[in-house]
């Protein structure tokens, strides 16, 4: 089964289908990554979900993520074009 990120969110009740719009955030400076702590902040964000891969741990963004003092949960446990499995998973990982 394919979920179209579109069309589907997730919070820590599970997988759902949207019925309101979105606005989504896109920071598009060099090591912008700086103000993911703003956006979070915006959002009220109590816990996040941190999907990556293990080449993430490499990069200059990971060190930030870490020092983050908010909740998160991580998920690498996926594979190309994540089928509906692996997204239960993150999501059990989450809740």
């Amino acid at each position: 089964m394919y979920v179209n990120q579109r069309d589907y969110y997730v919070d820590s009740g599970g997988i759902r289908r949207k019925d309101f719009e979105v606005k989504q955030i896109i920071i598009e400076k060099r090591a912008s990554y700086s103000e993911i702590a703003s956006v979070f902040q915006k959002l009220n964000t109590k816990k996040y979900l941190l999907v990556h891969t293990s080449s993430a741990k490499r990069l200059p963004v990971w060190e930030y993520l870490l020092s983050l003092d908010i909740p998160r949960a991580e998920f690498c446990g996926f594979t190309p074009n994540p089928k509906y499995e692996d997204i239960k998973e993150g999501v059990a990982l989450f809740k």
